[in-house]
């Protein structure tokens, strides 16, 4: 490793550069998953993904066919629901032990 950047110097500069954004990316999850949880974090987790393999598809043009448009279809559907669920979950008003 140290024969690389002795070589190439700038390879040294983009090695920092990823790492500090890796120490970010760390800090980020850590503090979603401390204040708001597994569930929130696996959603941003899976919406960044998924809004990464459409950014590629536009940018990159790449073919969708029934199969891949299905597999993005179900992953939106998925998350919808599940935000959906998270939302209303909220709105209801737990019963008290005394309406029983």
């Amino acid at each position: 490793m140290i024969g690389l950047f002795r070589s190439h110097p700038e390879s040294l500069i983009d090695q920092l550069k990823l790492s500090g954004l890796n120490v970010f990316g760390q800090i980020f999850i850590f503090t979603t998953l401390s204040w708001m949880g597994p569930i929130i974090l696996a959603l941003i987790t899976t919406t960044r993904k998924i809004f990464s393999v459409l950014a590629s598809i536009v940018y990159y043009g790449h073919s969708v066919d029934v199969w891949k448009g299905s597999g993005i279809t179900t992953v939106i559907v998925g998350l919808v629901l599940e935000m959906s669920y998270s939302i209303f979950k909220k709105d209801e008003k737990p019963k008290s032990e005394t309406s029983k």
